[in-house]
């Protein structure tokens, strides 16, 4: 294998990688806010918890 098709595959395997870290993160927030909701929490402090918005929380 040629250094430079090395170099793609690991660089398209690394995306991945990240952009699968990054969904899971994701996954997590939505499941504490709904956990958070379903607590009763107030909505303004599962968005600052979280990091996701007073909309997204509202449509959990």
């Amino acid at each position: 294998m040629a250094a430079t098709e090395k170099a793609l595959i690991d660089g398209s395997f690394n995306k991945g990688l990240a952009e699968g870290r990054a969904e899971g993160k994701q996954e997590e927030k939505v499941k504490n806010a709904k956990k958070m909701k379903e607590c009763g929490v107030d909505i303004n402090i599962i968005s600052t918890v979280t990091g996701l918005t007073v909309s997204e929380i509202e449509k959990l």
